[in-house]
């Protein structure tokens, strides 16, 4: 890595060696962890978690109207816990996805635990396989990403992480869609195939745009407010990048 690189770039930098790394190892987790009796039962899902966990389930929210065929929403795990697990309709039919790498947020437990107290199936997307969120689940897939250290630097919280929570999720939604014939063989495998073309679309990606991301930070320099916007999946993304952006700078973004 260059000399001076910032905690947050290097970690954008190793995204396609992580996700070339990881992806089998999160897939046989989802294989083993989120059985065919919860997929062909599974009538509504939530996705719940705070912060960067919120943008995640944001992110993964199309990708399981898409491939699972599963009415599915996203939200934060307080308005989860206390505005919709009081008024499900279906608790039998239904599963909440309680998202935190920690494992130990407040919020993404109560969902979790309030869940399950209705009769609703609960799976915890986390880091920490002995955290009370994984605790509180009845399935647990671990999203962890091996540590990364560079110029003896710890790494910049999210980056990493944010994407792991995205490629599990994924994973999840392809197994419900296969496991519930939503998605044929062929398809199911298509989707995962693209996955695994990632790391060379990100490779790609950082490349392209290196120039560009430089010549906007030379001209951006002095703004001190930032706006970022988008839709769908881009919602999320706008979130995720005005978080860490305020986490880089201390610029106002929103």
């Amino acid at each position: 890595m260059p000399a001076g690189m910032s905690p947050m770039l290097t970690q954008i930098r190793s995204l396609p060696d992580m996700v070339a790394e990881c992806l089998p190892t999160f897939a046989e987790a989802v294989r083993t962890a989120v059985p065919d009796e919860l997929c062909s039962s599974v009538k509504y899902l939530y996705l719940a978690g705070c912060g960067d966990s919120h943008h995640a389930a944001l992110g993964s929210e199309l990708a399981f109207l898409a491939l699972s065929g599963v009415p599915t929403e996203a939200m934060t795990a307080l308005h989860f816990a206390r505005y919709t697990v009081p008024f499900l309709s279906d608790p039998g039919g239904t599963v909440a996805v309680g998202i935190s790498v920690s494992g130990e947020v407040a919020r993404t437990i109560e969902g979790l635990r309030l869940a399950n107290n209705k009769g609703a199936t609960t799976i915890a997307v986390t880091a920490n396989s002995g955290s009370r969120l994984a605790r509180s689940a009845n399935h647990v897939v671990r999203a962890a990403v091996p540590p990364l250290r560079a110029q003896g630097e710890m790494p910049v919280p999210g980056v990493r992480s944010y994407i792991a929570s995205l490629l599990v999720l994924y994973l999840i939604a392809i197994r419900v869609g296969e496991a519930r014939g939503f998605l044929g063989p062929e398809a199911a495998t298509a989707a995962r195939s693209e996955l695994q073309g990632l790391p060379q679309g990100m490779e790609a990606t950082i490349l392209a745009n290196e120039a560009a991301v430089q010549h906007l930070v030379e001209s951006w320099k002095d703004a001190s407010e930032f706006v970022f916007v988008g839709g769908g999946p881009n919602y999320a993304t706008a979130l995720f990048s005005a978080a860490k952006l305020l986490e880089a700078s201390g610029d106002a973004a929103v």
